[in-house]
């Protein structure tokens, strides 16, 4: 009994933590700025839970790639994500240290950045944004130059359902990928209009 309890405790203590990520909902899709400098981020939320209850760990980076190959943008911010009928009135509430995008129905606050720890046994939520701008891209400058502009995005998208592709990497548990895919085209002339749009995740993984 004690040579088992032995081996099953060396065992967690070789496998460290052991990090469940539930994969998000939904995406949202955002237009940040005004006029042709106007870029499109991701918004997304993220449930993570260590079922590790010795070992703790840190979350190193998430990225998002937007379409199967296509380019991929780091996070930059944690954020929340308020749905409201009176954006003025939120966005005067906006906290000084957060950078606030009031939008039709949707503001996006984005806060400062922290590092994300996960201590043994705990569960966190965090929602981040991904801003697709040409500085904080990571593939072929064409491929960048595809999602430059919020316009450009909105062409770039097109008319099949998106996909998008999460890369999360932990500094102990390692990296896994999480694919949210739309159930339809985005309906690029409502984020026009609105400036924004979410859609549910039909196939997370």
């Amino acid at each position: 009994m004690s040579l088992a309890m032995t081996m099953i405790s060396t065992y967690y203590a070789l496998r460290g933590s052991d990090v469940i990520v539930v994969p998000p909902k939904q995406v949202i899709l955002f237009r940040d700025g005004n006029g042709a400098g106007s870029i499109m981020s991701i918004v997304a939320r993220f449930d993570m839970i260590n079922a590790s209850a010795d070992y703790g760990d840190v979350l190193l980076n998430i990225s998002a790639q937007v379409g199967k190959n296509g380019p991929r943008y780091d996070y930059s911010a944690p954020a929340k994500a308020i749905f409201t009928n009176d954006v003025a009135a939120a966005a005067d509430d906006c906290a000084s240290d957060s950078r606030c995008i009031p939008l039709t129905g949707l503001m996006v606050a984005e806060q400062p950045d922290d590092m994300f720890a996960l201590g043994g046994g705990a569960a966190r939520t965090t929602t981040l944004v991904f801003p697709m701008a040409e500085w904080n891209c990571k593939g072929e400058a064409a491929q960048c130059g595809k999602y430059s502009t919020f316009e450009k995005s909105l062409t770039s998208i097109g008319k099949n359902p998106l996909s998008v592709e999460f890369s999360l990497k932990f500094h102990s548990d390692g990296a896994r990928k999480i694919v949210c895919v739309s159930d339809a085209a985005v309906d690029s002339q409502y984020l026009q209009n609105a400036g924004w749009i979410s859609f549910a995740c039909q196939n997370p993984s």
